[in-house]
């Protein structure tokens, strides 16, 4: 059995909050503010601000997994303004989990359809422009029942309205049926299994959950459907610390009648980089990736960089599906370490004709 290691009171007195730590077992606040270019193929060049703060809830367990809070404002080329933070909280000695996904997003956007075959060579064009308002509040709270079970709470709440949409656009079925209902809430259930040996960046162990979520009148929403999610990632420490074979697979289905803004997406910054985002959109979506993370080392020590490769393929469908069609992808990326196990992320993704490039925080998965 293993048991909490306490740092002496020296190390108590050393600085609340620093800017600076050499490992991730330092108990104290480590606070990185930032103004960094950005880059995806949805938003142009960007200019983002904003900070990364970590910290132990219990500062004198060096055994304890570090608690984050990003927050990130951004404004690109395009006219886009997007802030998004996606705080993770241990508490009770990690048997209380709170993870938070916030987003809010207003941008020129382009509205392909819904479908595979219909959307992924269609080209973006005034035909496909209309100005996206989004919001998410996402909130997840588990509890452990034991050492690496967990059973949690999903309270969502969503927005997504269309303007200035081209007649096209206000043509498609999807579109025009649910515009004008852009509110959505939700509660749901989640069971999962987590042996990851730190989530924002795992170099081994395994993952799996199993979420299901329902949305309503009766939680004050404007439409009743259901998401269903099984996620499963396993994390393989190859040779040296910091080398990692990373294995995602995820199936998400809709049920009822789910509006166009909460329909899976394929192709973001999360899964098979270098598609658009928003091009590929249905009312169900699955899809798997692996990926190669290679970090340097210099002089026989470990340097806070790193190199990355991955391939994937996925696809999307509803219950009309006849045919499935393969959305392939792969692609490279560099890693710059600026908070231990915390780094910058530059992808570069190639796709059944398209590609991206992306610059980013943590790990995709």
């Amino acid at each position: 059995m293993l048991y909490s290691q306490n740092v002496d009171s020296a190390e108590k007195k050393k600085p609340f909050i620093v800017f600076k730590a050499d490992s991730i077992d330092d108990g104290r606040w480590l606070l990185t503010p930032f103004i960094t270019p950005g880059y995806t193929p949805e938003l142009g060049i960007m200019l983002s601000g904003g900070g990364y703060l970590s910290f132990k809830t219990d500062r004198g367990d060096i055994n304890s997994k570090r608690s984050s809070i990003p927050l990130s404002f951004s404004y690109s080329s395009v006219g886009a303004k997007v802030f998004n933070s996606f705080p993770i909280i241990y508490l009770m000695g990690e048997r209380l989990i709170f993870e938070g996904e916030f987003w809010y997003k207003t941008m020129p956007d382009h509205y392909f359809g819904v479908g595979f075959n219909e959307t992924i060579d269609k080209a973006k064009s005034d035909e496909t422009s209309y100005h996206r308002k989004w919001w998410l509040i996402n909130s997840r709270m588990f509890w452990e029942l034991k050492k690496n079970w967990f059973v949690g709470l999903n309270i969502d709440f969503n927005y997504t309205y269309g303007s200035g949409a081209s007649p096209e656009v206000k043509q498609d079925e999807s579109f025009s049926k649910y515009n004008e209902m852009p509110f959505n809430s939700g509660l749901g259930f989640i069971a999962r299994y987590d042996s990851r040996d730190l989530p924002k960046n795992s170099y081994s162990g395994f993952f799996l959950e199993y979420s299901s979520t329902f949305y309503g009148d009766y939680l004050g929403g404007n439409n009743d459907y259901n998401i269903n999610e099984i996620d499963v990632r396993n994390f393989f420490s190859v040779g040296k610390p910091g080398r990692v074979l990373a294995i995602q697979a995820m199936l998400r289905v809709g049920v009822g009648e789910v509006p166009y803004g909460e329909m899976s997406l394929l192709g973001t910054p999360f899964d098979l980089r270098g598609y658009l985002w928003g091009r590929l959109r249905d009312k169900s979506m699955a899809f798997t990736i692996v990926e190669y993370r290679y970090k340097l080392y210099f002089n026989k020590k470990a340097s806070r960089h790193s190199l990355v490769t991955w391939t994937g393929v996925g696809t999307m469908f509803s219950e009309e599906t006849e045919v499935f069609y393969a959305a392939p992808n792969f692609g490279i990326g560099y890693r710059l370490e600026f908070q231990p196990r915390v780094s910058l992320r530059l992808d570069f993704g190639l796709g059944r004709s398209t590609k991206g490039f992306y610059i980013s925080f943590q790990e995709a998965f």
